[in-house]
């Protein structure tokens, strides 16, 4: 697996409030856990205004991510129904999956939350659009076993000029895990 997250910020520098209070509710519970929060305190209404902008992942133990939940505004955006599938499935194989599916297995692995923002295109609509993410990981026994994670888009951002309208066809401008303040 290739590493993709190589920095780390403060849950202060999260731009976006509801997804600030979304990390520090992750990290009150990982205190009360002493480790990683139990996936029995997932709560997908902890912002209710997000709640059609989740995605719960499982994840297998040799690490297979696959969809559980998904919101709606995901749904509008990939235009399938994901559930049961890995983002490799849902997506294609291809830089752009890899690239999602190797953050989701940093943030297994570090078992911190991940934030990301990035634009990427949307094929059929013609457009590129802006991805804001937080993802945290539950675990259960010992392993994390499921991630939880808040996906906002934006509208349709101008095209670029030398854009060939590929799914592989995304910019990355922040990547990071996310720690204490």
């Amino acid at each position: 697996m290739e590493r993709v997250v190589t920095e780390t910020i403060g849950s202060a520098e999260i731009a976006e409030d509801e997804l600030r209070q979304l990390v520090r509710m992750w990290f009150g519970q990982a205190d009360e856990a002493g480790d990683t929060p139990d996936r029995r305190r997932i709560d997908p209404f902890a912002v209710p205004a997000l709640a059609s902008s989740l995605a719960l992942f499982d994840v297998g133990p040799q690490g297979r991510l696959t969809y559980r939940v998904m919101g709606e505004n995901i749904r509008k955006v990939i235009r399938t129904n994901p559930i049961g599938r890995s983002p490799r499935e849902v997506l294609g194989e291809g830089p752009y999956s890899a690239f999602i599916e190797n953050q989701l297995l940093d943030c297994v692995d570090r078992r911190l939350p991940i934030y990301s923002k990035h634009d990427f295109v949307v094929v059929e609509e013609k457009t590129v659009r802006r991805s804001v993410r937080i993802v945290m990981p539950y675990a259960s026994d010992g392993r994390v076993s499921r991630l939880l994670g808040f996906q906002m888009f934006s509208e349709d951002l101008e095209l670029r000029s030398d854009s060939e309208l590929r799914i592989d066809d995304w910019r990355v401008e922040r990547l990071a895990f996310v720690d204490r303040p």
